[in-house]
């Protein structure tokens, strides 16, 4: 199971905050599920409003106020999904990074020593769609979250594996079933 990290502009904006001495262990941002339902909104409230303004010209009043709410929710739908787009999380040997922002940059970092004890959710939504949710009972805060994780198992794996080596072990040549794979094991035949 590897995660692979795509060239983005997530890149530039993470490494800018990764220390000279920490070693970036993965970065990703939010699985989209995160932006369906503002979209979907949106999607609807226009549809609505074109439905409304096909109706009577008496009731310009009402026409006016649906498309004005259709527009305010396309707008916040457009804001959300940028706001998306530019959030990242990091996760070095060292520490566990949100940068954030859209117009101001904002930075969240946690010292992964205080990330010991962290809980895996996945709703039905989430196993449809492939997203999950970590939960961390981090230090001083009582829940720290991280939703809509896109590739949940693995990215739960690799921080639990870094919060606490001495349970981890190279599992990149292992079987879901947890064993390891040797070459006598696959099956090398020509199929032709």
């Amino acid at each position: 199971m590897a995660i692979v990290n795509r060239e983005s502009l997530g890149r530039a904006a993470v490494d800018k905050y990764i220390l000279p001495h920490e070693r970036k262990a993965l970065e990703f941002r939010q699985h989209p599920a995160v932006i369906l339902q503002p979209v979907a909104t949106a999607l609807g409230s226009l549809v609505a409003a074109a439905i409304v303004s096909t109706g009577p010209a008496d009731e310009e009043g009402a026409k006016v106020a649906v498309w004005i709410l259709a527009v305010f929710l396309a707008v916040r739908a457009v804001y959300l999904f940028l706001l998306w787009f530019v959030q990242f999380w990091a996760i070095t040997n060292a520490r566990l990074l949100t940068v954030s922002g859209l117009f101001a940059r904002a930075v969240t970092s946690y010292d992964l020593k205080d990330l010991r004890y962290c809980a895996f959710e996945r709703t039905f939504g989430g196993r449809l769609l492939g997203y999950g949710t970590i939960v961390f009972n981090a230090g001083k805060l009582n829940r720290t979250l991280i939703d809509y994780l896109p590739y949940p198992e693995q990215i739960y794996l690799r921080i639990y594996g870094i919060v606490s080596p001495e349970l981890a072990h190279d599992s990149s040549d292992d079987n879901d079933a947890g064993y390891r794979l040797r070459p006598a094991d696959v099956d090398q035949s020509d199929p032709g």
